[in-house]
Order: C-alpha cells, then structure tokens, then sequence
C-alpha cells in the first residue's frame, strides 16, 4: 500500500513537471519571416534553392526548406521563427546535385510582446527598444500613411488620432545590413485611444444628475 501511494506521488509530480515544462515551451509567440533574393550566383541558373534555420543555441534542431529557382521572379521564402530567439539561416543553391553558392546571415524574431505603447486620447505612443537586435528599419503605417525609421530610432508617436477609437497599426521590420537578401517582419498592433477630457466631464455629469 505505501509502496502503491509513493508510485501515485511520483507519477503526479512527473506529470506537473512536463506540463508546466509544456507550458513554458509553447507560451512563446511566433512571427512569420518573410525572405526575398535574387538568383545566386549570378548566370548559375540553379535548379532549387535549399534553406537552412535553426535557433543560434539549439544547433541540434533543424529546418529545411526547398525552394525550386524561378530566373524571372525573386526567390522568396517564408520560414516561422520564436520570439526574442536569434537564428542561424544558410541558403544554398543547387544545381545537378552540387552546391553552387551558399549565402548565410543571422536574424531573430519579433513579436506583438516586443513592441510597448501607450495611449492617450489623441496619440499612441511605441517603444520597441526591448528588442535583443536593433539592425532593423522600422515602418509603421497607418490607413495611407506611414513613417519609417532607421535603426538608431526605437520609439515614436503617432498623434492626431480620435479620441475612443480603435486602430490598427501595421508594423514592418527590415533587416540592415543584407545587401544580397531581404528580408522583413509583419506585424498588426491594435491599440483604443482613450477618451477626451470633455467626454470624461459629460459622463461625471451624466452620473450625478441621475442620483439627483
């Protein structure tokens, strides 16, 4: 019996742990990572391109991808990265079974979770300085307009908004510093400006004349 009641203890205590261990692994957002380059190397006219990621400090997980060559489009790719995870990506064209080229870089991904704002009732405004890697160009537009910014700027604010008003800001990532490949970072940041002073006065009024 004592035997039996120490196996029950165990097992639960095994099943706590992979769950909260569960829940630690998959409480990290993910971001779409869209990839962009021309034929490489020039005049090589490979057959497929073959694309490898994995995070910088797991090198035993890896990705692959295969991406047959088109000579009249850019090659493009999308691959699926963690936030706040630095990844090592290796590109490599193919042709009869032989490597002709190879391209590789460094990058990491950007979540909703790596972008701070704060709203008023006229401007919202973002922080993103938490990043762990500055090499990006920021655009954030809004209906037709947008502002970029470069990598030295990590905050901004967009006023002239309408009090009590949901938006949707689009933010877009560029990757620096990666003149043979684009690649860049979506993401959608709603935010509800909040209400004006005089709204805030005529519902004070509101509320004590119905206790009059």
């Amino acid at each position: 019996m004592e035997k039996s009641l120490i196996l029950l203890l165990w097992l639960h205590y095994v099943f706590e742990i992979s769950k909260s261990c569960h829940y630690r692994l998959t409480d990290k957002q993910t971001t779409p990572v869209y990839i962009e380059w021309n034929e490489f190397p020039n005049g090589g006219h490979p057959e497929f391109y073959f694309l490898n990621y994995q995070r910088v400090n797991d090198f035993a997980q890896k990705n692959f991808k295969h991406i047959l060559a088109d000579p009249q489009k850019l090659q493009k790719s999308i691959i699926t990265l963690e936030e706040n995870e630095d990844y090592h990506i290796i590109i490599q064209s193919i042709k009869h079974g032989k490597i002709l080229s190879e391209k590789s870089f460094q990058t990491c991904g950007i979540s909703t979770r790596n972008i701070k704002a704060i709203a008023t009732s006229t401007s919202v405004s973002f922080n993103w300085s938490m990043l762990s890697s500055n090499d990006f160009s920021v655009s954030i537009s809004l209906h037709n307009f947008s502002q970029i910014m470069q990598n030295n700027v990590m905050v901004y604010e967009w006023g002239n908004l309408k009090p009590a008003t949901l938006y949707t800001f689009t933010f877009e990532f560029q990757q620096l510093h990666l003149d043979f490949i684009n690649t860049s970072q979506g993401l959608d940041i709603q935010v509800e400006t909040g209400h004006s002073i005089l709204e805030e006065k005529d519902k004070q009024l509101v509320l004590e004349a119905e206790h009059i």
